[in-house]
């Protein structure tokens, strides 16, 4: 009877046992495989935006120079960073971190948990008007990107409460997949009223941290390889000039910017006008005359960015990319206000000490700049390597100064 239940339970128990040993024993995060990092810095893969060995263990690697971005950051040509620095073997790899809609909020996130890694880097941020709403980042699009290993972390490592670890926690409140889990609130209501975690709390997080770590470990790969873009960015690669040549990427830029929007007179690509505007495009005429860049809780999400950004002592050009002016004259939507919200933002930048600000707002109307309404083409990303260039070469150390003013209300609706 004993043989019996042994071979008939046995199995299971061992299996558990072994499970449970993979899970709960400490493990080496670092990830040492190059080709897995190599694949990962092009994935914006959610394994990326929502892990951690990935993306710690690229980040320490001085090769790589982490670009913070979102939906832009997967449009492809021959002259996105990624597609330059293998073209013409540049001593450092852009390893992207984005996807659309992660905003301040997923950055902070991801900033906080890779803090070692990303201490006096190199760092790479592109702000996107379009973040800066009345009610910031969406529902959904938050619910997307959060991560609960990311906010475990930052939960047991906030020693001391500050400004901006309450702001944080009374943000992070507001979003319903917070609201509905009793453990993520209770925690975040106490840090929010300015009492760090007690050894209990922290211990009663920890167990289930090192689940959450250990299935970044074992599973954190998979999804990272089913979105590789390595292929494409080589594809690429073999439409540029031999030697780094400006006049020869401009006359391809160009040259490709005509042939590609050429179904349309909004200067959008073409696979982005007929698979998202062609049916829909007159029912937008005129139809974002009150979108407003220049108020809301992204620009105090921002600051929980910057103030992590100086305790990390990085090094960050911020590029803000501009509006096509085709589509805002069409759409209605205001180059003034887009003007006024570049004016808002560099001034909290370079106020506290951030000034290696890449502007292009003003190239709203060149050719080809836009691959589409929003999100840089074929000149603008040539732009965005000349701003890149001579950042990596500028050996000047930042002196931050933050204002915790940039966190409150007022200057959200100024």
């Amino acid at each position: 009877m004993k043989k019996k239940l042994f071979f008939a339970f046995g199995p299971l128990i061992i299996a558990v046992i072994i499970v449970g040993i993979i899970f709960l024993t400490p493990a080496n995060s670092a990830i040492t495989n190059n080709k897995v990092l190599e694949q990962a810095s092009s994935s914006m893969a959610d394994t990326v935006i929502q892990g951690s060995d990935l993306t710690k263990s690229a980040l320490k690697q001085s090769e790589y120079i982490p670009f913070f971005g979102s939906s832009e950051l997967s449009r492809f040509s021959p002259f996105h960073p990624s597609v330059l620095s293998y073209k013409y073997d540049r001593d450092y790899t852009p390893f992207l971190i984005g996807a659309p809609g992660t905003q301040s909020l997923m950055h902070y996130a991801i900033m906080n948990n890779s803090q070692q890694a990303l201490t006096n880097k190199k760092m790479v941020f592109i702000i996107s008007p379009q973040w800066f709403v009345e009610n910031g980042v969406k529902e959904d699009y938050f619910a997307a990107h959060f991560s609960k290993l990311q906010l475990y972390h930052w939960m047991m490592h906030t020693k001391k409460v500050t400004a901006y670890e309450q702001y944080y926690a009374k943000r992070l409140l507001q979003f319903e997949n917070i609201q509905n889990s009793p453990t993520m609130k209770e925690n975040l209501q106490q840090i929010m009223h300015g009492t760090a975690l007690s050894e209990k709390q922290v211990r009663d997080l920890k167990l289930e941290y090192r689940v959450l770590n250990r299935e970044d470990r074992i599973f954190g790969t998979m999804n990272m390889r089913a979105s590789n873009n390595l292929s494409k960015i080589h594809d690429f690669e073999n439409m540029l000039p031999t030697t780094e040549n400006q006049q020869e990427w401009l006359a391809l830029a160009n040259e490709l910017g005509a042939k590609e929007t050429s179904s349309n007179d909004l200067g959008i690509s073409n696979d982005f006008y007929n698979k998202n505007l062609k049916d829909r495009v007159e029912t937008l005429k005129d139809k974002q005359q009150n979108l407003d860049y220049t108020k809301g809780p992204e620009f105090a999400d921002f600051q929980l960015v910057l103030n992590q950004i100086a305790a990390q002592n990085a090094d960050v050009l911020f590029i803000i990319p501009p509006i096509n002016e085709k589509w805002s004259d069409y759409t209605g939507l205001s180059q003034e206000m887009v003007q006024q919200f570049a004016t808002k933002i560099t001034t909290q930048l370079n106020e506290q000490g951030f000034y290696h600000v890449a502007d292009f707002t003003k190239k709203s109307a060149e050719p080809y700049f836009m691959q589409d309404t929003i999100h840089l083409g074929w000149r603008g990303w040539i732009d965005v390597d000349k701003a890149l260039q001579s950042f990596i070469k500028d050996i000047t150390k930042p002196q931050y100064q933050m204002d915790d003013n940039y966190l409150s209300e007022a200057w959200q609706q100024q």
